[in-house]
């Protein structure tokens, strides 16, 4: 349905965001992390073709400017971000921001019975199973609310 890159310091800012905002303990957040870059090996964008380009990013967040020269030089076409203002098009061209609410509705009106597949094994997967229904509803609690209603009224 989609390639999924990322860069080390993407998942280091994820893995300190899931520890320091969230509440996640240190060990599952970098569990989390482990498992991006052992299903999507091939997704991972080297750093020697991002880091030169960070000076030349003009985002308002320094912080970010790593993560729009990693998109840049990986060849992405959608940055996901909730962040309106952090990724300015002159940043990620030829790439777009989506927000990630967006984008998961869109996938889900190109791929209806894929993406509600995998939200069907995300929530088998727990370690006490939740129903499709409980699944949607952690989802729009988490900001994909767009999503949930849209994934729930296919069933």
């Amino acid at each position: 349905m989609f390639d999924l890159l990322w860069s080390d310091h993407l998942l280091d800012e994820i893995q300190r965001v899931l520890v320091d905002k969230k509440g996640l303990p240190n060990q599952s957040a970098r569990y989390f992390c482990e498992c991006i870059r052992e299903t999507f090996p091939e997704g991972r964008i080297e750093p020697e073709l991002y880091l030169p380009l960070v000076a030349s990013r003009s985002g308002p967040d320094p912080d970010d400017h790593v993560h729009s020269a990693a998109a840049v030089a990986g060849g992405a076409t959608v940055v996901l971000s909730a962040d309106k203002t952090g990724y300015p098009v002159r940043d990620i061209a030829p790439a777009r921001r989506r927000n990630p609410d967006a984008f998961l509705t869109a996938l889900l009106r190109r791929h209806p019975q894929d993406v509600l597949s995998v939200v069907d094994a995300l929530g088998e997967s727990l370690r006490s199973p939740l129903a499709r229904a409980a699944v949607l509803a952690r989802l729009a609690a988490a900001g994909a609310p767009g999503f949930a209603s849209a994934a729930s009224e296919l069933g």
